[in-house]
């Protein structure tokens, strides 16, 4: 929809139209999620309006980010206040929305202050785009759009004035040189701010009002710095940020595909393979019905929103709209993507009816749960500079019934230290937090010669710090693949082989047998952790079982699992202590994560060990 500045040659485009349409905006009372976008503009109307500014400092002083980010994300949002005022008329949400508005203007920075780490935003030497203020220019674009015929007008102009500050005028700076792109590195980046980014200001310059020759200007820049990021998929569309991150990736790009295609027609995700595998992640890296791998920064209850679901199933052509059973966010921007399809309540279920998936570029395999068969794994070989890194080469889930009793326990809830050079001191995202070995009381590095360490300036290669896939040979029934992981211990310089090698059977209930064959130049420390959730009894001599009991475990329900069991039998070339420690960082989940060691008992130059697991039956 264009207002009448486009034939002026100023495009002014949203996908729902101004408030002064009634016959769209009483039309949308029908819809089954009315009256719950109604009770929830009611709450929002009853939070008071306080800037988060006298928190921005915190992150810088104390590296607590929670604070003001909490406060902030209350406010940035305004789907259920706008469709109310637009339904409803009544001024009560209007004066609520222009309170909002005049909170955020006077913050001098809309970025995050832990992406604002010389607070040169904060004292306004400096203007930088981040994630949210690129969502945030993307909202209030949207917002001014819809209801600058009621706003206030001195308001309304202070509102566009300040996204072409925070969002587009940078930018367009840097499509005239006027600035070095080392300010935009996520312009050519490969990770989730390319996408997010560039949706938050293209959504932002199609809705502010502005010469079309500018913003074919920016698209012209925007793609044409997408490879890094297409890139990151390979040709087997695995995402190396996990499935959390994926929908904040793929699901980005997807957005961007239906605003072009919305605004001009144009198709910008069928024409690319790479991103048309991309967008069929979560069906392919999917262990059990319900159940995802939380490789990364990912929490243990990953799992797709159906929002991008339908977006991409739409997009692909498989729907026409999307289902009245979803309720609607906070986000304007999105509630407007939603109205401009019809409802189609096609059931969307995320199945995949092969038994594996595999990766092997990345060096990632699944062998999924299939009838009659309830054990499902996967394991991972590639390398310590992926995207959200955790260091992690090699390993390994194992799931029975969708509930894994071995597992990756997720990332931590983010603080300044998070994405600093001491990102490694977390035990969630170093080796400790995860099934891999330590050797000589050290864990995997993410660089040549020195243990894990985070600057930013760290380029090393990623072929030096990869899990070097040998050989391997997946079929329905059957799986196994051999991995090299001693280049992550490259900093150990007694290592002179380490070979982890996975083997899954499906046969007579399925079992899976993880083996290390490690070979020193001299005696070493060595030390094989198992990480789970579960309570743990040892059986008898090598046999241990591993329980989850989510009534006991989890009282308050923070993950939906089954209770279920998992036998693990441990093997030995050398003796071997065992023991138990309870890793204490600030999970999401804040369920306790054990780490079960396997200590060889006396320092050796060579060893075997290996993990055999069998479901209960």
């Amino acid at each position: 929809m264009l207002t009448a500045a486009a034939s002026a040659g100023i495009v002014r485009w949203n996908s729902t139209p101004d408030c002064k349409d009634q016959k769209f905006w009483q039309s949308m009372k029908s819809h089954v999620q009315y009256q719950a976008l109604m009770k929830r503009a009611d709450e929002m109307l009853a939070d008071e309006v306080v800037s988060p500014l006298p928190l921005y400092l915190e992150c810088s002083q104390t590296g607590n980010r929670v604070n003001y980010e909490r406060q902030y994300f209350k406010f940035r949002h305004f789907g259920p206040l706008v469709a109310a005022y637009c339904t409803t008329g009544d001024v009560k949400y209007l004066k609520n929305i222009e309170a909002r508005l005049r909170m955020l203007l006077s913050l001098p920075s809309w970025v995050l202050p832990a992406h604002d780490r010389f607070l040169k935003g904060y004292r306004g030497e400096e203007v930088v785009v981040d994630l949210f203020s690129a969502n945030l220019g993307s909202e209030l674009a949207a917002v001014l759009f819809i209801l600058e015929p009621a706003l206030d007008k001195k308001l309304a102009s202070n509102v566009r004035k300040a996204v072409f500050y925070h969002v587009i005028t940078p930018i367009e700076e840097a499509v005239e040189g006027k600035c070095k792109l080392d300010r935009f590195w996520w312009l050519n980046g490969s990770n989730n701010w390319n996408p997010v980014c560039k949706r938050g200001v293209i959504s932002a310059a199609l809705r502010i009002g502005m010469e079309k020759e500018r913003i074919d200007k920016i698209l012209k820049l925007f793609f044409g710095n997408f490879e890094n990021y297409m890139a990151s998929f390979g040709n087997e569309g695995y995402c190396d940020e996990g499935l959390g991150y994926w929908g904040g990736s793929c699901g980005e790009y997807l957005i961007i595909s239906a605003l072009l295609k919305q605004y001009d027609g144009r198709d910008v995700l069928s024409g690319e393979p790479r991103m048309l595998k991309a967008v069929m992640y979560p069906e392919n890296i999917m262990m059990a019905p319900g159940f995802y791998p939380a490789y990364t920064d990912c929490s243990i209850n990953s799992a797709p929103g159906m929002y991008t679901l339908q977006l991409r199933n739409i997009l692909l052509g498989k729907r026409k709209g999307f289902s009245d059973d979803i309720k609607f966010g906070d986000g304007l921007v999105e509630m407007c993507m939603r109205l401009y399809y019809p409802v189609d309540n096609t059931p969307v279920e995320v199945k995949n009816d092969e038994p594996f998936s595999k990766f092997t570029d990345a060096g990632a395999f699944v062998m999924r749960q299939m009838p009659g068969s309830p054990l499902s794994v996967s394991f991972k070989g590639g390398h310590n500079r992926e995207s959200h890194n955790h260091n992690d080469v090699g390993t390994y889930i194992v799931a029975v019934d969708g509930v894994p009793l071995v597992l990756d326990p997720g990332g931590e809830i983010y603080s300044a230290r998070t994405f600093s050079p001491r990102r490694y001191e977390s035990k969630l995202l170093n080796g400790y937090g995860h099934s891999v070995p330590r050797i000589n009381g050290k864990l995997q590095t993410n660089r040549v010669g020195g243990d894990a360490f985070n600057p930013p300036e760290n380029e090393t290669p990623v072929e030096l710090i990869r899990g070097v896939l040998l050989e391997h040979d997946i079929s329905a029934d059957y799986g196994m693949a051999k991995f090299d992981i001693s280049r992550v211990y490259n900093h150990i310089p007694e290592v002179k082989k380490l070979e982890r090698t996975f083997v899954f059977d499906r046969k007579n209930g399925g079992s899976f047998t993880v083996s290390d064959v490690a070979e020193f130049s001299k005696p070493v420390e060595f030390e094989n952790p198992v990480i789970t959730l579960g309570e743990v009894k040892k059986l008898g001599e090598n046999r241990y079982l591993i329980s989850w009991d989510g009534d006991k475990h989890d009282p308050e329900k923070m993950v939906n699992w089954k209770s279920r069991q998992l036998i693990v039998e441990v093997k030995s070339s050398v003796p071997y202590k065992f023991s138990i420690d309870t890793i204490k960082e600030d999970t999401w989940h804040q369920l306790p994560v054990y780490r079960l060691a396997f200590t060889a008992a006396e320092k050796c130059e060579n060893i075997k060990m290996e993990f055999i697991y069998t479901p209960v039956k």
